[in-house]
């Protein structure tokens, strides 16, 4: 996603990932009548670098008219600094079954807003809002989203990798079923796009991905082929694998993905896809592959594997991750899962 007013596992874990302490937490979370509650209060054991502190984090959804919603969220503290911080935030969900006397609508809204005592961000209340639609039907779907973000909205919470944006996002897909042709149970053409500008409205990146060809078979595998043209503008330079340096410019670049995935109803299923191109200055292939064992309806074996192959100026590396994840359904009310990442970090290869 593009930002995250509130992610769980901010508490707990610092920015590079390790541990910090708590002294205690308290959590309270469910339904009265109309309303749904969620509470987290939490409070941070100190550090050598940071003294303790409360984090708090509340949510209440309304449901209001016969199938929408009203919520807010405030989320309060900064576990990854010693600065106080506060989000306030509304949302609306509007959602009708019988748009047009027979398609779902689903409108979403929201606005939030940040102030924090960090000095590298201004006084005041910065705010971030948007919205989208889905309009999903059988024979097509199409989807629109707006997003605006301030330079200094931020939410010690959750996430915000990009501030100062404009982002404007849509995706339009026509899947008929054509019933002349027996094997072909639907044929689907896609196009999703997305513009971020800054908040003058200068064009920062931006990405478009057409899937031509897409077939559902009626064993239910699936094979496609895509498209994908993508433009970036970094206003300063940046490094990869430390060693390689992207000047700031303008990059536009494509790439052609191509895939298949076998009926999941199988006990064995698989899925792959193969993406090749331009990335930046350089190149870049990717292979990624999914194995799916489920032997029964009590357990499930997935394993995953991902490999990239990266050319760029002045050094060349690959990138590997590996998963298994084991998942096992007690009851239809109790399921055990387990996963095991394996990840190799970029390895230079001598250019």
């Amino acid at each position: 996603p593009t930002f995250l007013p509130y992610f769980s596992r901010r508490i707990g874990l610092n920015d590079s990932g390790r541990i910090v302490p708590l002294i205690g937490a308290a959590k309270l979370s469910g339904r009265v009548g109309d309303y749904n509650i969620g509470i987290i209060d939490t409070v941070i054991d100190s550090t050598d670098e940071l003294d303790s502190q409360n984090v708090f984090v509340g949510r209440v959804i309304k449901q209001v008219l016969d199938q929408s919603s009203v919520g807010i969220i405030a989320t309060h503290g900064d576990p990854n600094s010693d600065y106080g911080n506060l989000l306030l935030g509304s949302d609306f969900r509007y959602l009708v079954t019988d748009f047009l006397g027979k398609y779902r609508l689903e409108a979403n809204s929201f606005i939030l807003g940040t102030e924090s005592d960090d000095p590298q961000f201004e006084d005041g209340l910065s705010p971030s809002f948007g919205g989208n639609f889905v309009l999903p039907a059988d024979e097509f779907e199409i989807d629109a989203a707006f997003l605006q973000i301030d330079d200094n909205f931020n939410p010690a919470l959750g996430f915000s990798p990009r501030r100062g944006i404009r982002r404007y996002a849509t995706t339009w897909t026509y899947q008929p079923r054509p019933e002349r042709i027996e094997w072909l149970r639907q044929y689907e053409l896609t196009y999703q796009g997305e513009y971020i500008t800054n908040l003058e409205d200068e064009l920062e990146s931006s990405r478009h991905l057409f899937t031509p060809l897409s077939f559902e078979f009626e064993s239910s595998d699936t094979v496609y082929f895509s498209f994908e043209n993508d433009f970036d503008a970094p206003s300063e330079d940046f490094t990869v694998l430390r060693s390689a340096t992207i000047p700031a410019g303008d990059y536009e670049w494509n790439r052609g993905i191509i895939g298949f995935e076998t009926a999941t109803q199988r006990m064995l299923s698989l899925t792959y896809e193969h993406s090749f191109g331009r990335f930046y200055n350089g190149e870049r292939v990717e292979h990624s592959s999914e194995i799916n064992f489920l032997p029964s309806k009590h357990f499930g074996l997935e394993v995953g594997y991902t490999y990239q192959d990266v050319d760029l100026p002045g050094v060349d590396f690959e990138i590997e991750l590996a998963s298994v994840t084991a998942l096992l359904n007690v009851t239809p009310d109790l399921t055990w899962s387990n996963l095991c990442l394996l990840y190799t970090s970029p390895s230079p290869r001598d250019s």
